[in-house]
């Protein structure tokens, strides 16, 4: 199987898999989705087989919920796995494959022990969104008991086959696009700064940052087939980046402010990179990188370039004026973290010792000073 994006992938894609001899599909994706899905008619690949659809998760999916979808999987027998939608149902498809055939006993009260053994049926991810990439990265992002972030990574998660056809943005309501466009954006943005960035995922990381640059605002409001085209590739290109570098610090905190103050995922990570174009500048700061400190000032400099702007100082302000623009909510006091508690609690959510891909050491009283100097 192979990745299909641009105009048209979608009938590609079902070219290419009615070839294959698929009868039975579960298809991951939620009610709403499903009829925008099939809004302008059913489509026969689905109508012709026996298909059942697996709408049980949660915008933010709780590990319940997947061993749910393990269930209907173990019930059904699919022979092709199908996600429509954005990162939640892609993610969640991963999920469930990996349990269902996973290469040892799993405890349902230790996810983190899963240990995918790549067996099962092919997984073809279709976006729905442009914003996750998470049709074509190896990473999947769960929640235990609705609070405690998890996830996985492995190279049999990778779905086989991604399907990016902006043609299924084109309902999308504003404050999604942007929030899914930032996150995309973010994404390139932290594959170009993360310790574990290389030339290949900074060749995507740069072509997601001018797509995102370039679209983001009229995709909002005034979206065209060339604006969501372009976000439907800058999504698709970060996931393709995160994939070789995996995400920093920015990802990491974000995941508070959703479980938190029900932020959704890409407006939560979309607050916290403004700190970071200031923080990764600092030569206070050990740096974490293999670049060394001279090789990360150089990588910032090309990544402040990369903006449009001068300075770090320049890229905070402008990112904010992004997310203004946009129509979100672009400081962290707007979004209920107001008090210098609530700012604690809101950085202790992250072991800072595990932040190693981030290019620099923050120490955790550092990174409160500065959010509560900088709200």
């Amino acid at each position: 199987m192979q990745d299909h994006v641009g105009f048209g992938a979608l009938a590609e894609a079902f070219q290419e898999l009615e070839n294959k001899g698929f009868k039975r599909i579960l298809v991951v994706v939620s009610e709403a989705v499903w009829r925008r899905f099939n809004a302008a008619g059913e489509y026969p690949f689905f109508t012709n087989r026996s298909t059942r659809l697996f709408p049980g998760f949660s915008p933010n999916p709780d590990f319940s919920e997947i061993l749910a979808g393990v269930e209907v999987m173990k019930e059904f027998t699919p022979d092709l796995l199908v996600a429509i939608g954005g990162g939640s149902p892609i993610d969640v498809a991963k999920m469930m494959k990996a349990i269902r055939f996973t290469k040892e006993p799993y405890d349902p009260d230790q996810p983190e022990l899963v240990k995918p053994s790549g067996e099962g049926p092919p997984l073809v991810a279709i976006a729905t969104t442009s914003g996750s990439g998470a049709e074509a990265t190896q990473f999947a992002v769960f929640y235990v008991n609705h609070t405690k972030k998890q996830s996985l990574a492995h190279p049999t998660a990778r779905p086989k086959m991604a399907v990016v056809d902006p043609e299924m943005t084109y309902n999308l309501p504003p404050a999604i696009t942007a929030s899914s466009g930032l996150d995309a954006l973010a994404q390139g943005v932290e594959a170009f700064w993360a310790s574990n960035t290389t030339p290949e995922a900074q060749e995507f990381a740069t072509a997601t940052i001018k797509y995102a640059l370039d679209n983001l605002y009229n995709a909002v409001h005034s979206p065209a087939p060339d604006n969501r085209y372009h976000m439907a590739q800058a999504a698709y290109l970060s996931g393709k980046a995160i994939n070789i570098t995996r995400t920093t610090m920015s990802h990491a905190l974000g995941y508070h402010l959703t479980t938190t103050y029900g932020i959704p995922h890409g407006h939560a990570v979309a607050l916290t990179i403004p700190y970071f174009f200031r923080l990764n500048l600092d030569p206070t700061l050990t740096v974490n990188s293999p670049l060394g400190p001279e090789g990360q000032l150089r990588n910032m400099e090309r990544l402040v370039g990369l903006m449009g702007q001068k300075t770090g100082d320049d890229c905070f302000v402008f990112w904010r004026n992004l997310m203004t623009a946009c129509g979100l909510a672009p400081t962290l006091r707007e979004v209920g973290v107001d008090t210098e508690d609530k700012v604690r609690a809101f950085v202790s959510s992250v072991d800072m010792a595990k932040t190693k891909n981030h290019p620099v050491a923050i120490p955790a009283d550092t990174l409160v000073q500065f959010i509560l100097a900088n709200p």
